[in-house]
């Protein structure tokens, strides 16, 4: 149940939103989206001329003659955030953390599919699946939304992620292409099993990752010893990070992680978006949508 105070916060947080959305998001993301999904309808009779590869040679087996698949194109999309709820996504080093930094980005992101008519619905996971949310639409089902992200930060444990799990369950649920927002702070571009999952999951929907950092793990302090503790598996460290060289050891190997993870996402042909602050979300989206809409 949430307290009267996340629930004003989150009224202003609608009421900022859809001031952002109505103005500069709703004829963006319809071009950055619409009409580019199909959905299987039906089977029919084969016809001469019919594209050979349309053939469902299992119906086409048990009848004992030629039957190829229907498709039509979809009007409406669901979009769906899959969201990581480890604790990594806890950490804050200035006034929010990433869990902040995600709300924000769902409720942007889910107002802008709502006002296009389109559903919206999240799976939250941590090493397994925790949460479900199916597509649907309308106001009160976006406040669910919104309630279930803010629900995460009175539920902080020491968590681990496995997103390969999260993408199979996407698999396994044989949703409707969809739009899909990954939404973590960590991808590790040297998991083959991820990789291959990223790749089908690309190939099945429009898939997006929404990488989420901290400024923090952009830039280290110039000076100063800082307690440090893994918020998936609790151990901790002292770091000095007056040492000039421990300090550019640490940034070398963050800034070496991002480049490797850039180019996986470019090899698979997946959009991705880098958001760090709060305050930046509005603009990183509707350059993204006005990207999208060039390309499209």
């Amino acid at each position: 149940m949430l307290s009267p105070d996340i629930k004003k916060s989150l009224q202003k947080l609608e009421i900022t939103t859809n001031r952002s959305v109505t103005s500069l998001f709703s004829g963006n993301y319809k071009s950055a989206f619409k009409g580019r999904g199909v959905e299987f309808s039906d089977i029919r009779e084969y016809a001469p001329g019919d594209d050979m590869r349309m053939i469902d040679w299992r119906t086409s087996a048990k009848k004992d003659e030629l039957y190829v698949k229907k498709f039509q194109e979809t009007r409406e999309l669901s979009m769906i955030f899959l969201i990581d709820g480890s604790g990594s996504m806890f950490f804050g080093s200035e006034h929010h953390t990433k869990i902040d930094i995600l709300l924000h980005t769902v409720a942007m992101l889910a107002l802008s599919a709502l006002k296009s008519n389109d559903r919206v619905g999240a799976f939250f996971f941590q090493e397994d699946i925790i949460e479900m949310i199916l597509p649907r639409k309308g106001r009160s089902h976006f406040w669910r939304l919104l309630s279930a992200v803010e629900a995460l930060k009175t539920h902080m444990i020491y968590a681990k992620s496995n997103t390969t799990k999260a993408l199979q369950h996407i698999h396994k649920t044989r949703l409707s292409r969809s739009i899909i927002f990954l939404l973590t702070d960590q991808i590790d571009p040297h998991d083959e099993t991820l990789i291959k999952w990223l790749r089908i999951t690309a190939s099945r929907h429009d898939l997006v990752v929404g990488k989420i950092t901290d400024p923090l793990e952009q830039s280290f302090p110039q000076s100063g010893l800082f307690h440090l503790e893994d918020p998936e598996t609790g151990e901790k460290a002292l770091i000095d990070f007056s040492h000039t060289a421990s300090r550019q050891r640490f940034e070398k190997a963050m800034k070496k992680g991002r480049e490797e993870e850039r180019k996986l996402f470019k090899k698979l042909g997946i959009d991705v978006l880098e958001l760090s602050h709060v305050n930046e979300i509005f603009q990183k989206l509707y350059l993204f949508f006005k990207q999208r809409q060039a390309r499209y």
